[in-house]
């Protein structure tokens, strides 16, 4: 899908590439199924600059792109043929290998509440086109992205950096969440914890977790998790004076994430939000009283 992403970003003038030393743009002119496709608005060719000849684009969408079908009806095969792509080259994280192509209860709500709270929540099924408009893009990286990192409440308010949050951290906060509000108790967070949910560990606990989250249903906990976030967001954002999360949680953190700090910060509203039925009206008295946050 990168790739192919790539490809036709390319050809929809997203960026250059060097020619003989000097960025030249694909000619849209020169191809008639772009310039059908600017013609009806999925398309904003670049003005100005430098462009490819008429016989470089043609050597261009002429290119033969090799492909290998496999076959199978597995779906550990699948994620075992996934997993052995992924071992070379540019790797994903181990956030992202869990997910991937995994379609269990725990991974499907984990994914919903993530798209939520990062804000490009969209369809199940998305058009390669679409990509674009929610993928995580940086003031630094400037691919023309829709989500901007830096505008995320993780990065905004330091819990993750940019670097985290493109290698999927703010899934495996969330997972960690999910894990500790549906078991009952904090979630002993480590790589192999994390893989048995995913049934991908040597201690196969998926079925487990998804028995646990159908006993309240998928949509209740998802409502209670997502009810718990709006007060954290509500309680920063408009009652600290303008001030970032993180020094709030931790003073001396300096370059490093609070996501521990955070997860703790969550936990603590969720019980009293979820569990004892209570709600954190007095804003200002939390505020005087942000050292309780401070979580040594």
């Amino acid at each position: 899908m990168q790739r192919l992403n790539s490809i036709f970003g390319f050809i929809e003038n997203h960026f250059s590439v060097e020619v003989a030393g000097i960025g030249k743009f694909f000619n849209i002119a020169y191809f008639t199924f772009a310039q059908t496709q600017v013609s009806k608005g999925f398309i904003t060719p670049k003005i100005g600059g430098s462009f490819l000849t008429q016989e470089q684009v043609s050597a261009f969408i002429q290119y033969p792109f090799p492909v290998t079908i496999f076959t199978t009806g597995s779906t550990d095969e699948i994620n075992e043929t996934f997993r052995r792509i992924n071992s070379t080259g540019q790797k994903l994280s181990p956030q992202e290998v869990r997910q991937a192509g995994n379609v269990s209860k725990f991974s499907l709500l984990l994914r919903e509440i993530a798209t939520e709270i990062r804000g490009d929540a969209s369809r199940e099924i998305l058009l390669l086109q679409d990509m674009p408009k929610i993928s995580i893009d940086s003031k630094l990286s400037k691919h023309q992205y829709g989500i901007n990192a830096e505008e995320t409440f993780w990065c905004k308010h330091g819990v993750l950096n940019v670097y985290d949050l493109k290698e999927s951290e703010d899934k495996q906060i969330i997972a960690d969440i999910i894990l500790s509000c549906t078991l009952g108790q904090p979630f002993p967070a480590s790589q192999i914890a994390f893989d048995n949910y995913y049934g991908s560990g040597s201690d196969d606990k998926s079925q487990r977790i998804d028995v646990k989250i159908n006993a309240p249903g998928e949509t209740n906990t998802r409502t209670e998790i997502l009810t718990v976030f709006p007060e954290v967001f509500n309680l920063v954002d408009f009652h600290f004076g303008g001030a970032r999360l993180k020094p709030v949680l931790k003073p001396n953190a300096g370059g490093n994430s609070v996501k521990e700090k955070f997860y703790t910060l969550f936990l603590a509203f969720y019980e009293l939000m979820i569990k004892d039925n209570t709600v954190p009206f007095d804003c200002a008295k939390i505020k005087r009283r942000k050292e309780t946050f401070i979580l040594n």
